[in-house]
């Protein structure tokens, strides 16, 4: 695990590793206080593939429709394959890694984020071992180009 390295200037050269761009960010998001894992796609708990591509990956024989959970309107799990290396390089997939709960300290929403999807993650995380992270929501400031973050009362 790497924290964020937060600069002002465009990273113009790698200075030691080739995994060095996907932990640089602007100054402008060091409120995150971001933490970044890179993991190898092959070691994903669960391959998630969008509808509209399953006839076109099923033709080029990654998987089968038996192979095939459905998780909503719009997305299949892939149950399991012997071309995982292979299927994680198409830009269609997903790769959805487990995170241990005791990781998770708080959950913060955007300052769109609707009322609506705030009460259901609030209702997944009271029926879970996280209820007690600190939750916040981000708000625009009304005077200045920033974010405000204030505690969500649960």
């Amino acid at each position: 695990m790497i924290t964020g390295i937060y600069r002002k200037e465009r990273l113009s050269k790698l200075t030691y590793s080739l995994m060095e761009p996907y932990f640089h960010k602007s100054d402008e998001w060091a409120y995150e206080k971001e933490h970044r894992l890179i993991l190898p796609l092959e070691q994903a708990d669960q391959i998630w593939v969008k509808k509209e591509d399953i006839k076109l990956l099923i033709k080029q024989k990654y998987f089968t429709n038996n192979d095939l959970k459905e998780i909503n309107k719009k997305i299949y799990q892939v149950n399991k394959t012997d071309y995982l290396g292979n299927l994680v390089e198409q830009g269609n997939t997903m790769c959805m890694f487990s995170v241990p709960e005791k990781a998770i300290s708080s959950v913060t929403f955007g300052c769109r984020t609707t009322d609506n999807f705030i009460q259901k993650v609030q209702d997944k995380i009271a029926n879970s071992a996280l209820s007690s992270v600190i939750q916040q929501k981000a708000r625009m400031d009304k005077k200045e180009y920033c974010l405000r973050f204030s505690d969500i009362e649960i």
